[in-house]
């Protein structure tokens, strides 16, 4: 048994989502700086990038990005007025990056700012986050005299904003309990599965941290934030959307024995999925586990 995550990937096409992040002024590197690296950064062809607020979530690196600006002080020597530019950046960077974080869809119509009011214990923890943020690349010394810092923050790390949104939905500090167990059958069945596949083609919805998925009648079959809850931080290490399908098509593994599942609309509560594959679901709910446990792929396409 292979000890790592699995991978999630989440393919979505939506129109609202850019592949690139928008471009302002073009940087003139401090010293010999280079710019800052694109969000993410790896095998994925096509990062699915989504702008929200000031800043950008890349929902296939789980990493939420916002970039800071502060004027170059003419008037003062410039190695000191560079680092107090520079200073200046970083706290806008990190001001930008909260309203982004506040933008990124939890789950349905819920986003992080709609559980940042309910209670200090989210605002709390998501302002510990953010001020923790890392800085993307070097410091860029602009044109026009300014300096930029981008800074970033994870989604689903142990330090990221997933724990106290989790914590929030499904109660803090009790622990959650897996609904049942797997017979030895299933067992076998969760080890020779390559992968899921939820196929979202067609529907309107997009990128949520934590997607529920629902039967016809509006009946939790598998909740993602509670299966964050109960397997932690590690197994949603490489959740990841992606909406190129040649990275579906490459991944060889996945191709040679996937279970499919087709998710019909996008309802208030969450992802409706196919009367037909209802037992997948829930048989999922189960055994997600195992298929995270056992280095599987579960892919959500769109």
């Amino acid at each position: 048994m292979v000890g790592v995550s699995a991978v999630v990937l989440l393919a979505l096409l939506a129109p609202f989502v850019q592949t690139t992040p928008s471009v302002g002024v073009a940087p003139v590197p401090v010293g010999q700086a280079p710019a800052a690296a694109p969000v993410g950064g790896g095998p994925i062809s096509t990062p699915v990038v989504q702008p929200v607020g000031p800043g950008q979530v890349d929902w296939s690196y789980q990493k939420i990005q916002a970039t800071g600006m502060s004027v170059i002080d003419p008037a003062k020597p410039r190695a000191q007025a560079l680092a107090m530019a520079i200073r200046g950046a970083k706290v806008d960077a990190q001001r930008n990056l909260l309203e982004t974080v506040k933008g990124v869809r939890v789950v349905s119509e819920t986003k992080v700012q709609d559980l940042m009011v309910k209670g200090d214990y989210v605002y709390t923890r998501i302002d510990g986050v953010i001020k923790g943020a890392t800085v993307v690349g070097e410091p860029r010394e602009t044109q026009d005299g300014r300096v930029e810092v981008t800074m970033e923050v994870p989604m689903y790390d142990a330090g990221g904003i997933a724990p106290p949104i989790a914590d929030k939905l499904h109660g803090q500090p009790q622990p959650v309990t897996a609904k049942g167990t797997l017979s030895d059958d299933d067992l076998v069945r969760a080890q020779s599965l390559s992968g899921v596949v939820f196929d979202l083609s067609g529907v309107k919805t997009e990128p949520q941290m934590f997607p529920t998925l629902l039967d016809s009648t509006g009946g939790v079959l598998l909740d993602m934030a509670k299966q964050y809850k109960l397997l932690g931080p590690e197994a949603f290490k490489k959740f990841q959307y992606v909406k190129s399908m040649t990275d579906i098509l490459n991944d060889k593994e996945l191709l040679t024995n996937p279970t499919v599942i087709k998710v019909l609309e996008a309802a208030e509560k969450g992802w409706v999925v196919a009367r037909e594959d209802v037992k997948k679901v829930s048989w999922l709910d189960r055994a997600l586990d195992i298929i995270f446990k056992v280095g599987k792929t579960v892919s959500l396409f769109l």
